[in-house]
């Protein structure tokens, strides 16, 4: 079995056995006796604990499921000394689901995508991660996610804090590439094994009003910031004066009057994109240090469209020193 996709509720079973080997299954139908059964929780759960997977599974997707709780399953006591080979798992929209389940034996996981779980106020914790709380200091090192590369969290609305503490040497997630985080209102900050990591490349926040950073990731190369993405919106934080590896900056729908502070200390900045910031006013002073900068593309922001105007605009000088200048589709220089 390489694809499982579970959205809603189902009520058949699924071959099992050594000789299973479903090349793909997706169920999105609503099946009429899961649609009666959907304000039942203990109803759904037990239909969901039927269904699982082989261990060979790559992807799984659980979409819209009602139960409270995940089946016993999605920890696979069932497979202890066996490799899980679990590649990608999507988790959406389970709005009445109120923990998740440990996950530390996903040792091939490569992407996680976890959105729209309602009831949930904490994730990523040291439960869900399979560490535990009061872990000895003098037990072997942990490695935890040692193959994902691709990390998505979004539209947790109670989500409040993500901080990974225990005397356990802990390693998490050494291959991180990529991280996004959207919608998350009460999101209050990042654990430092996050921020700290020499993997992470690219790392999108949107809508994450209340996020303190309190420094950007050493090697990231890409960082976008979409609507208020809380202090990022207003400054970069950067350790020892200068990044020199953050290579594209997008910023969208800004609520800010400004670009956020500290630019002229990202100096191998090649590309910044800034995209429906209405409320921006004048252009920042500077950009005029950013002697690398190659291109600077500007769409449905009307107050600098004047002020940017070629030869003319107030803040022209600001900007003439980028070899590529795009205004709203139009190439200035």
């Amino acid at each position: 079995m390489n694809s499982l996709n579970v959205s809603r509720s189902l009520n058949f079973p699924i071959p099992r056995g050594k000789h299973s080997r479903l090349r793909h299954l997706l169920i999105s139908q609503f099946l009429d006796l899961l649609e009666a059964l959907n304000n039942d929780d203990e109803a759904v759960q037990s239909v969901i604990e039927l269904l699982e997977p082989h261990p060979n599974l790559e992807t799984l997707g659980i979409w819209n499921y009602s139960g409270s709780k995940f089946p016993s399953w999605m920890e696979f006591p069932n497979w202890e000394g066996r490799s899980i080979r679990l590649r990608q798992l999507r988790i959406v929209s389970c709005k009445n689901l109120k923990v998740l389940p440990a996950l530390r034996r996903l040792e091939f996981l490569e992407d996680l995508n976890i959105s729209g779980l309602d009831s949930v106020s904490a994730i990523m914790g040291l439960e869900v991660l399979g560490v535990l709380k009061n872990g000895d200091s003098s037990a072997a090192p942990v490695i935890v996610f040692p193959n994902l590369k691709e990390l998505t969290i979004g539209d947790m609305i109670h989500w409040e804090e993500w901080v990974i503490k225990t005397t356990v040497n802990i390693t998490l997630m050494p291959l991180l590439q990529e991280l996004s985080i959207w919608n998350c209102p009460m999101l209050k900050s990042l654990p430092c094994q996050i921020l700290s990591s020499s993997s992470l490349r690219e790392m999108a926040i949107e809508s994450c009003p209340h996020l303190e950073v309190s420094y950007l990731p050493p090697f990231l190369e890409k960082l976008e910031l979409s609507h208020n993405a809380g202090s990022l919106s207003i400054s970069l934080p950067i350790q020892n004066g200068l990044h020199s590896n953050l290579k594209s900056l997008l910023i969208f729908y800004s609520p800010h009057s400004t670009l956020p502070q500290d630019l002229s200390q990202l100096n191998a900045l090649q590309t910044l994109h800034v995209y429906y910031c209405e409320s921006l006013t004048c252009m920042s002073n500077e950009l005029q240090h950013l002697t690398s900068l190659q291109k600077l593309i500007i769409y449905g922001c009307p107050i600098w469209v004047p002020r940017c105007e070629k030869e003319a605009g107030e803040d022209w000088s600001i900007i003439c020193h980028i070899p590529n200048i795009h205004i709203n589709n139009k190439k200035i220089q």
